[in-house]
């Protein structure tokens, strides 16, 4: 008897061996990406993406750092060593055989705005934009998808180097119309302090094949084992709304404090 008992608590350990391992040394990297994940003013981690990574971190019971790093650096730990978490980070196929690939967990939902002032009505086809400018950020792929639509006349594609920069640039009505992520013009709303009514509407959402998500990855070398052990996690979170209910949460949060602002002044 004693013998199993023995050998039932020798396997129990190597087994729960890796899983002690990986909890130990796990470090978790990112960069600066407001408003998926960065320091507020107040230095506190902040961002939607933050967020879920914090309730991953939590269901799993692992008290891992997140490290705010210059990407390119971040990007280095999580291809040269074990144990590293990265965030966020677009899934390519260039990258594809770099990592292992956890889960999606922010959109990047890529819309068309406007200022409510300009009286400018939604629309679904490019190519009714007219002699209206519309500004996108130089070198993405959005440049090539209007580039794509023949009605657009050139000379009123305005070429930014930011998407903070289009959003000035609107408001400035410089431009009639400005590309740029959803949650990041949430974002730029709160950030600039601007008040409800005057932050610009979505008048264009891009079709679903050109909107893209930011993920979660394991660096290579880390064992499979956590490698299961995360993305069974990350399937719960996916499965019990977790989320989605962040991500909402986040959106209402931005919302919400554009319309006190208006309300306070």
């Amino acid at each position: 008897m004693k013998y199993y008992q023995l050998l039932f608590t020798l396997l129990f350990s190597l087994c729960c061996l890796p899983v002690w391992a990986a909890s130990q040394s796990l470090r978790v990297v990112t960069e600066e990406l407001p408003p998926y994940n960065y320091l507020s003013p107040q230095g506190t981690l902040s961002g939607a993406s933050m967020q879920i990574v914090q309730a991953l971190l939590e269901i799993l019971r692992l008290e891992a750092k997140i490290e705010i790093l210059p990407w390119a650096r971040a990007y280095k730990e999580a291809m040269s060593k074990p144990n590293v978490l990265i965030f966020s980070l677009l899934r390519t196929s260039q990258r594809e055989s770099d990592f292992h690939w956890l889960s999606p967990i922010t959109p990047i939902n890529i819309r068309i705005f406007a200022l409510p002032s300009a009286g400018i009505a939604p629309f679904t086809n490019l190519n009714t934009l007219g002699s209206k400018t519309l500004a996108v950020v130089r070198n993405s792929s959005q440049v090539d998808y209007v580039k794509r639509h023949q009605s657009v006349d050139l000379k009123n594609l305005i070429i930014g180097r930011s998407f903070e920069q289009l959003y000035r640039m609107n408001m400035m009505g410089r431009v009639d119309l400005f590309m740029a992520p959803e949650l990041l013009v949430y974002y730029l709303n709160n950030k600039l302090k601007v008040k409800k009514a005057q932050q610009p509407v979505v008048v264009y959402s891009l079709p679903a094949r050109l909107q893209r998500k930011l993920y979660l990855a394991l660096s290579k070398t880390t064992p499979i084992r956590t490698v299961q052990r995360f993305k069974m996690a990350l399937n719960k979170m996916h499965r019990n709304g977790k989320i989605a209910a962040i991500l909402k949460d986040f959106e209402l949060q931005m919302a919400n404090a554009g319309k006190n602002r208006s309300i306070a002044k």
